[in-house]
C-alpha cells in the first residue's frame, strides 16, 4: 500500500513539476541532445543541475538547464583550436 502511495505522490510531483518548467530525465535528454546514461552519468559526477526529491524521478529546471548551457559557451577560436588538436591527436 505504501509503495503504490509513494508511486501515486511521485506521479503528482512529476505532473506539478513539468507544468512549472521543470522537465523529467526523458525530457532533459530531447531538451539537451543526451541519451538519459549521459544525464545520469553528469548528475553523479555533479556536472549538472538537477532535483531528486522523492529518491527516485530526476527533474531538471529547464531556466537551469538553459544556463549551464550559456555557462558553458567558449569563445569562437577556442572551440576550433580544440577540435583542431582532437583531429589532429586523431590522425596522429
Amino acid at each position: 500500500m505504501k509503495t503504490q502511495q509513494n508511486q501515486q505522490f511521485s506521479e503528482e510531483l512529476v505532473t506539478i513539476a513539468t507544468e512549472n518548467e521543470f522537465l523529467t530525465i526523458e525530457q532533459a535528454s530531447k531538451f539537451l541532445g543526451y541519451k538519459i546514461k549521459t544525464l545520469y552519468k553528469k548528475n553523479s559526477q555533479g556536472e549538472i543541475p538537477y532535483y531528486n526529491p522523492t529518491g527516485g524521478k530526476v527533474l531538471y529546471l529547464k531556466r537551469e538547464l538553459e544556463e549551464w548551457i550559456k555557462n558553458g559557451r567558449q569563445k569562437s577560436g577556442q572551440g576550433m583550436g580544440q577540435f583542431i588538436n582532437y583531429l589532429t591527436k586523431k590522425a596522429a
